[in-house]
């Protein structure tokens, strides 16, 4: 197979799943950086295209995969802080959302703002703009796969709901954008261009996986227990730890195999800083077959 030279997908097999861990690159501002981001996103969908072939062939369909790490993409106007509801009646269709993450006049400062003819499907902050959205519904629609948190947590986590945090109470309580909702968050800055996105947030950080494995809009049925964001607030409080990303947590329980072994609960985390993850492997769980078969990139 090619490896991307950047580093920047890895691809792991497990007895019972398999995970491919990305670190998507920003979609910046200019022509070449879009045509970088493209083409990532065509080598991932691709990629997760000619693994299903080859499941097809194996009789094995229903392999699970996830996808994790950061994706730099955010999804709907639900997950970008600032946004505004303007249909009078209320509802949350995306069509009535004003989102600050789009309007470059607000997210950029004057002297940023991108300049030069541009697709009108290109503009917006980088992981906001139509095409980058488009792409990713797409990849997610032909793989099969869930956003999970979105999934268990469809309009966020209220605001009493800060789960594996050390502090109770906050600026959570009082400001909906501070809630653990969110996986990147500003920095405060000294500079105009980088202080005017302290207090916002978005979430580009993200567990994918196979609709096999998630079952219910509560996790029943499937093998997922929990996923948490773990970090909130314009303090960047919980397990930011310097970063402006946080981790995510997700639990799962191990398959009906795994557990006939003495398997138990996993647990799995993202980071988009750093991609670090870990995962508490059964301990009689049996190594994973070779991959016999290769997934061609080229």
């Amino acid at each position: 197979t090619t490896h991307d030279a950047e580093g920047r997908m890895q691809y792991l097999r497990f007895a019972t799943l398999d995970i491919l861990h990305t670190y998507v690159p920003n979609n910046g501002t200019k022509a070449e950086s879009h045509a970088r981001r493209r083409a990532f996103d065509e080598n991932v969908r691709r990629f997760l295209s000619a693994r299903q072939r080859i499941l097809e062939r194996a009789d094995d369909v229903n392999r699970p995969i996830m996808w994790l790490g950061d994706l730099n993409v955010a999804r709907t106007y639900l997950d970008g802080t600032h946004y505004r509801i303007i249909d009078s009646d209320g509802t949350t269709a995306a069509a009535a959302a004003d989102e600050y993450w789009t309007d470059e006049r607000r997210c950029y400062a004057k002297n940023q703002v991108p300049s030069g003819p541009r697709s009108k499907d290109d503009m917006g902050i980088p992981g906001f703009t139509p095409n980058e959205r488009r792409r990713f519904e797409n990849i997610l629609s032909e793989a099969n796969l869930v956003d999970i948190w979105r999934h268990l947590h469809p309009a966020g986590v209220a605001s009493d709901i800060l789960p594996y945090l050390g502090r109770h109470g906050g600026t959570a309580e009082r400001n909906p954008w501070d809630r653990a909702n969110y996986t990147w968050r500003g920095t405060t800055g000294r500079n105009q261009a980088v202080a005017r996105y302290q207090g916002k947030g978005q979430r580009i950080d993200y567990f994918l996986i196979s609709r096999s494995a998630v079952g219910d809009g509560d996790g029943d049925g499937g093998r997922v227990v929990s996923c948490d964001i773990l970090g909130y607030g314009e303090r960047r409080e919980g397990y930011f730890c310097g970063s402006d990303h946080c981790p995510i947590v997700l639990v799962m329980k191990d398959d009906a195999s795994a557990a006939a072994a003495g398997g138990g609960k996993g647990r799995y985390g993202s980071n988009g800083d750093n991609g670090d993850d870990d995962r508490k492997l059964p301990a009689k769980e049996k190594a994973a077959p070779a991959q016999k078969d290769i997934i061609d990139l080229t």
